[in-house]
This record gives C-alpha cells, sequence and structure tokens, in this order.
C-alpha cells in the first residue's frame, strides 16, 4: 500500500518537472536566467524523487526480510497454537475439583452403620459394651460364614432385633459413634465373639447353647 502511494508522488513529481520545463522554455527570459531555472528545478527533482525511491527500497526490503523468516518458520505459528490448545485442558483438569473419594464415602457409610446399630442394641450399656456390640458386627465380616460388608452384615434377615424393628433409623449420640470408631480402629472387647444376647430377655434356646466368651453389662457374647 505505501509502496503504490510512493509511486504515485514519483509519477506526479515527473509530471510537475516536465510542465515546469515547458514553462520554461515558454519564457522570454535570458539564457543565465533559463540556466538558474533548470537548475533549480533539476536539484528541486532530485530532493522530491531521491527520498521516496529510498523508503520504496527500504519497505521493500522490510518485506522481502519478512517473507524469509515465514520460509524458514512456516509451522512456528501452528506449533505455538497447537501448543496453547495441549496446555489449555491440562490448565483445566488441575482448575477443576478433585472428584470425591470413593472409599472415603465407604468409610463414612460403615462409620454411620456402625454407630446406629450400636445405638439401637446398647444406648443403655457402657462404654466397652458398646464398643464389643461394634466388634461383634466387624468379626461376622471377617467370618467366612457371614456376609463381607458391614452394611450387609447389618441387614442380614433375621439377625439383628433392631433392624427389624425400625430402631436401626434412631439417630445415634456422641458416645455410639465414638464406640463404632474405637471398633473400626481395631477394638474388640469380646475377644471374637460373633453373637451376644440379653440373658434376661432372650427366648432363643439354640443362641443360649453357644460356648460364652463374655459377660460385659446386660450381654453374653459366644461365638
Amino acid at each position: 500500500m505505501v509502496d503504490r502511494r510512493c509511486r504515485k508522488m514519483i509519477f506526479i513529481t515527473a509530471l510537475m518537472f516536465i510542465f515546469g520545463m515547458q514553462n520554461v522554455y515558454a519564457a522570454s527570459e535570458s539564457q543565465d536566467s533559463l540556466l538558474d531555472k533548470l537548475m533549480g528545478l533539476k536539484t528541486g527533482f532530485w530532493q522530491c524523487i531521491v527520498p521516496n525511491i529510498a523508503k520504496v527500497f527500504e519497505q521493500q526490503d522490510e518485506i522481502t526480510v519478512s517473507v524469509q523468516l515465514l520460509d524458514e518458520n512456516p509451522a512456528g505459528k501452528a506449533d505455538q497454537s497447537q501448543e496453547k490448545e495441549e496446555a489449555a485442558p491440562e490448565r483445566k483438569r488441575e482448575d477443576s475439583p478433585a472428584e470425591p473419594s470413593r472409599g472415603s464415602d465407604e468409610e463414612e457409610e460403615n462409620l454411620q452403620l456402625l454407630a446406629k446399630i450400636i445405638f439401637a442394641e446398647a444406648r443403655g450399656e457402657s462404654f466397652e459394651g458398646q464398643v464389643a456390640v461394634g466388634a461383634v458386627v466387624l468379626n461376622r465380616v471377617e467370618d467366612p460364614r457371614f456376609p463381607k460388608t458391614i452394611k450387609k452384615v447389618i441387614f442380614d434377615p433375621g439377625q439383628f432385633t433392631p433392624v427389624a424393628g425400625n430402631q436401626i433409623d434412631f439417630v445415634p449420640d456422641k458416645s455410639a459413634y465414638s464406640a463404632a470408631k474405637a471398633a473400626l480402629e481395631g477394638k474388640d472387647p469380646t475377644n471374637g465373639a460373633l453373637y451376644y444376647y440379653n440373658p434376661k430377655i432372650a427366648t432363643d434356646k439354640w443362641i443360649k447353647t453357644r460356648p460364652v466368651i463374655k459377660n460385659i453389662g446386660n450381654h453374653t457374647f459366644c461365638v
């Protein structure tokens, strides 16, 4: 665009020079005066033309250099764009919130269920008696004759009276949660018991035939 404007300027200047020459020849002045005007027009012509020609060549050199740089690295811009596109998903992944841990959810559910069964079965017992009830549930999880999860052990049909009577839905107190945590940490006051019952109110004859390990509060723990 600049090159075109410079060419136009040179063309106009040349026309001006030609018209100037015609006017000089048409004037009735002395030869010395004519020569002086010609010299003046010549000087003016070159003063106007030369700088513009220099500008044209400078711009042409700049364009040539730019084209050469693009030829040497034609994929430069493409590489930079690709790097930005590849970096964007990584940044998005870094900014994204971490997915909740499935293990943490399962641990929280186990704590809740164990605290509920402890509160339903042993809320009037000592802290040791509450931990003992939780330990029986966990001992069953480890025994091949019972289900393999806390939830399945608690909801195993006919095993825990509070489940059938909906007392399992009662909200546990602080002591029940503490007892559940203690049992989950490995405390077992029963030394491996798989069953317990209250001998004062139990009517099942089979449970009373089981080998007794110990009595804690109102419960008898056995295997």
